[in-house]
């Protein structure tokens, strides 16, 4: 028989092996014969020897179990970052001990958003409140300062406002800016503004804006409005029809198109008029007729009466009587020259002949409320053919009559 642990040759029935030891049959080994023991060793194993044989040993287990050891490493990677970070957290040493939360009740105190908010003018002032807070990419600049992005989202009745800043934290005591929990200086840097209305204008005392406001387009962003308003004059009634288009910008409601149509249907103008001073005195006949009330033509007849005056040698200059007709158009116009209540002056021209001098005549003028409510016209130029007997050699040659003046409804 064989030795199972050395191979060494024994005799059949050998209760041990006489070349190793080993017991074979569970008889007890010869005397003097010991079995090989570990002796203690007095000296101390140092660290470098047991890294190396941990090297060593994973490195065998490694040659016959490689994938079960590199998983293993890698979960062991993980928890250790994982509990790294969670630490890390815990302190606040990566954020400076800044989270959402205290940036949040930061911003809360320091209400950065109330001067970005759009103007009232055309709503009703009323508070407003956060509606979302979202705080990203913070980021610890040489442990001096800590920089994020801040969007968030404030709304009132009237408005939705979506803003974006960028934050700088400093964690410095005695600053201008604190958190109600904490010291250091928080600076809020708007970077984006959008303004979305969540509903139409709610005033414009100007244009007649009350009440329930205006309904908002949503598919615009707009609400408009058409405000009819009529003037009444001696001589017309006007209705001026405004359509008006409003729209939100970063700083709110403005107007953004006016389009305004007028229709005027002109009235009373026919009939006599006489001056009561000046120059149109010298008029016999001035009277109005065939007045168109939707294109606000007429006809001036005219009569100017004659009249002497002394001429230079002693020799009289005569004047005899010139009449004729007139072709007047109204032609309404924004001025501030004789302008009404509708901001609109109502300026006239007509064209004409004479029955003497150069044949022709010609008128202007503005219709006129006078301060004691009559009807009046105030002819600026009336320049009229005459007769003129020259003095020197007696020959007729063509003057103008010019008269300026009011004349007046009689």
């Amino acid at each position: 028989m064989f030795c199972p642990q050395c191979g060494n040759q024994l005799e059949d029935g050998a209760s041990f092996c006489g070349k190793c030891g080993a017991q074979l049959g569970g008889g007890a080994a010869p005397q003097g014969t010991k079995a090989p023991a570990a002796a203690p060793s007095s000296t101390p194993v140092s660290p470098a020897a047991v890294a190396a044989g941990a090297g060593s040993v994973a490195a065998g287990v490694m040659k016959t179990h490689g994938k079960l050891v590199i998983g293993g490493v890698v979960a062991l990677v993980v928890v250790v970052a994982v509990i790294a970070g969670v630490v890390s957290m815990l302190t606040g040493g990566t954020t400076l001990g800044q989270t959402t939360d205290t940036i949040r009740r930061a911003f809360e105190a320091q209400q950065p958003y109330l001067v970005e908010v759009p103007s009232s003018d055309y709503t009703n002032d009323t508070p407003y409140s956060i509606a979302s807070f979202e705080v990203t990419d913070m980021k610890v600049q040489n442990d001096d300062w800590l920089t994020a992005q801040v969007k968030t989202a404030v709304e009132n009745e009237s408005f939705r406002v979506d803003l974006t800043y960028s934050l700088d934290y400093y964690p410095y005591p005695d600053t201008a800016y604190r958190s109600p929990d904490q010291t250091g200086e928080y600076v809020f840097n708007l970077m984006s503004r959008t303004v979305t209305p969540k509903k139409g204008i709610e005033k414009d005392d100007v244009n007649g804006v009350g009440g329930e406001g205006l309904e908002l387009n949503e598919e615009t962003g707009t609400c408009q409005t058409t405000v009819d308003k009529t003037y009444q004059f001696w001589f017309a009634d006007a209705v001026s029809t405004k359509t008006i288009t409003y729209a939100v910008g970063e700083y709110g409601w403005y107007v953004e198109d006016e389009n305004t149509t007028r229709k005027v249907t002109y009235k009373d103008l026919d009939g006599e008029y006489r001056a009561k001073t000046g120059d149109l005195t010298k008029l016999a006949q001035f009277t109005i007729s065939g007045l168109n009330a939707e294109t606000g033509t007429f006809t001036i007849t005219y009569k100017i009466n004659g009249w002497t005056e002394e001429g230079g040698w002693g020799n009289p200059d005569s004047y005899s009587e010139a009449s004729g007709t007139l072709t007047a158009a109204i032609e309404p116009a924004t001025s501030d020259y004789e302008g009404q209540s509708d901001g609109y002056s109502y300026y006239f021209e007509a064209q004409g002949d004479s029955d003497h001098g150069s044949r022709q005549a010609s008128l202007s003028g503005y219709l006129i409320q006078s301060d004691d409510g009559s009807k009046s016209i105030e002819i600026d130029s009336m320049s009229i053919g005459q007769d003129e007997t020259d003095g020197w050699n007696g020959e007729v040659s063509s003057t103008v009559f010019d008269g300026t003046g009011v004349v007046y409804k009689q």
